[in-house]
Protein backbone atom coordinates (compact mmCIF):
# COMPACT_ATOMS: atom_id res chain seq x y z
CA UNK A 1 0.00 0.00 0.00
CA UNK A 2 2.55 2.46 0.94
CA UNK A 3 4.03 1.91 -2.66
CA UNK A 4 1.54 2.90 -4.51
CA UNK A 5 1.27 6.12 -2.10
CA UNK A 6 4.66 6.43 -2.76
CA UNK A 7 4.22 6.17 -6.63
CA UNK A 8 1.15 8.08 -6.87
CA UNK A 9 2.98 11.17 -5.41
CA UNK A 10 5.83 10.59 -7.42
CA UNK A 11 3.31 10.81 -10.42
CA UNK A 12 1.88 14.14 -8.98
CA UNK A 13 4.80 15.85 -9.33
CA UNK A 14 6.42 14.77 -12.18
CA UNK A 15 4.59 12.84 -15.55
CA UNK A 16 7.18 9.76 -15.81
CA UNK A 17 7.25 6.47 -17.72
CA UNK A 18 9.14 4.46 -15.24
CA UNK A 19 6.50 5.72 -12.30
CA UNK A 20 3.90 4.48 -14.32
CA UNK A 21 5.56 1.31 -14.97
CA UNK A 22 6.12 0.43 -11.41
CA UNK A 23 2.58 1.35 -10.52
CA UNK A 24 1.47 -1.18 -12.61
CA UNK A 25 3.41 -3.98 -10.93
CA UNK A 26 2.23 -2.48 -7.36
CA UNK A 27 -1.21 -2.19 -9.11
CA UNK A 28 -0.76 -6.10 -9.94
CA UNK A 29 0.43 -7.74 -7.22
CA UNK A 30 -2.48 -5.85 -5.09
CA UNK A 31 -5.13 -7.53 -7.99
CA UNK A 32 -5.93 -4.17 -9.05
CA UNK A 33 -6.24 -5.56 -12.83
CA UNK A 34 -7.79 -2.19 -14.39
CA UNK A 35 -5.44 -0.03 -12.35
CA UNK A 36 -2.25 -1.82 -13.70
CA UNK A 37 -4.04 -1.83 -16.97
CA UNK A 38 -4.36 1.98 -17.20
CA UNK A 39 -0.82 2.32 -15.75
CA UNK A 40 1.09 0.16 -18.05
CA UNK A 41 -0.82 1.97 -21.28
CA UNK A 42 0.33 5.31 -19.69
CA UNK A 43 3.76 3.65 -19.73
CA UNK A 44 3.55 3.02 -23.17
CA UNK A 45 2.68 6.11 -23.76
CA UNK A 46 4.98 8.01 -22.13
CA UNK A 47 7.50 6.02 -24.30
CA UNK A 48 5.75 6.74 -27.82
CA UNK A 49 5.51 10.96 -26.56
CA UNK A 50 9.01 10.62 -25.66
CA UNK A 51 12.01 8.46 -26.94
CA UNK A 52 14.00 9.52 -24.07
CA UNK A 53 12.00 8.26 -21.74
CA UNK A 54 13.19 4.66 -22.88
CA UNK A 55 16.26 5.33 -21.33
CA UNK A 56 14.65 5.40 -17.73
CA UNK A 57 13.53 2.48 -17.68
CA UNK A 58 14.96 -1.47 -17.92
CA UNK A 59 14.60 -2.92 -21.18
CA UNK A 60 12.80 -5.65 -19.91
CA UNK A 61 10.42 -3.09 -18.29
CA UNK A 62 8.98 -2.49 -22.04
CA UNK A 63 8.38 -5.90 -22.83
CA UNK A 64 6.88 -6.83 -19.99
CA UNK A 65 4.48 -4.06 -19.74
CA UNK A 66 3.33 -5.07 -23.35
CA UNK A 67 2.95 -8.78 -22.18
CA UNK A 68 1.18 -7.35 -19.51
CA UNK A 69 -1.33 -5.75 -21.62
CA UNK A 70 -1.76 -8.71 -23.91
CA UNK A 71 -3.05 -10.69 -21.48
CA UNK A 72 -5.16 -8.69 -20.53
CA UNK A 73 -6.57 -8.17 -23.73
CA UNK A 74 -6.50 -12.03 -24.11
CA UNK A 75 -8.91 -12.14 -20.89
Amino acid sequence: RQAAEDLEWALSKRKGAAAHYLLGRVYDAQNRKEDAKREFDLFQEALQHDPAAAEEVEASWIADAQEQLRKGADK
